[in-house]
């Protein structure tokens, strides 16, 4: 297949990430649609991608094909979120309202020269988060994190442990764990007491 320059560079970034060309035209309910390009998210995103020269169509056209697009993923009971990429020159603000109701569209100009920088921000919404930690770095373990702050904090961290064990099973569960700390504390306190 044959893309514009514009879809091209769009397509070029989303397969980078993960995302897979569907054939053209793609088939839903039966039906065929026909854009510049179709994609399907990567892995468990459930996201059914357009690419569309906008230099090639009008706003009108296209308005009709994405809302055909999403009444059949309603018929088929589609659970898909669709994205319409807009590359080219804007279309009419009317056709643009129209398909934001059905759509979410990321717009933006055909990248060229200094506007291909620009293309990942364009895109952003449908690129994977990337975490602050490179992946060589492990995280710390966030009970081990609080259990030092009591050991600093706390003169005694009696039965804080099964406190923070109990964490991982719920607020029930970290709610019975510090009554039953406080009652032992209480009852050992008890047992120090002069007689």
């Amino acid at each position: 297949m044959s893309w514009s320059a514009g879809v091209a560079a769009v397509m070029t970034e989303l397969i980078e990430v993960g995302y897979r060309v569907m054939p053209s035209p793609i088939v839903i309910a039966s039906i065929p649609f026909d854009f510049d390009a179709s994609l399907l998210g990567p892995e468990n995103v459930l996201d059914l991608v357009f690419v569309v020269d906008t230099s090639l169509i009008d706003g009108e056209t296209l308005g009709r094909k994405v809302r055909g697009v999403a009444g059949a993923l309603d018929v088929i009971g589609s659970r898909r979120s669709l994205t319409t990429v807009l590359v080219g020159p804007p279309i009419e603000p009317d056709a643009m309202r129209s398909l934001s109701v059905v759509s979410r569209v990321l717009r933006m100009d055909t990248p060229t020269g200094e506007a291909a920088g620009k293309l990942r921000d364009a895109l952003r919404a449908l690129l994977p988060l990337k975490t602050m930690a490179s992946e060589s770095e492990t995280s710390p373990d966030p009970l081990s994190e609080v259990r030092k702050c009591l050991n600093v904090r706390v003169a005694s961290t009696e039965g804080m442990d099964e406190v923070l064990s109990a964490a991982i099973r719920g607020r029930r569960a970290v709610a019975e764990a510090l009554n039953a700390a406080v009652a032992s504390a209480c009852i050992q306190g008890g047992s120090d007491a002069p007689s």
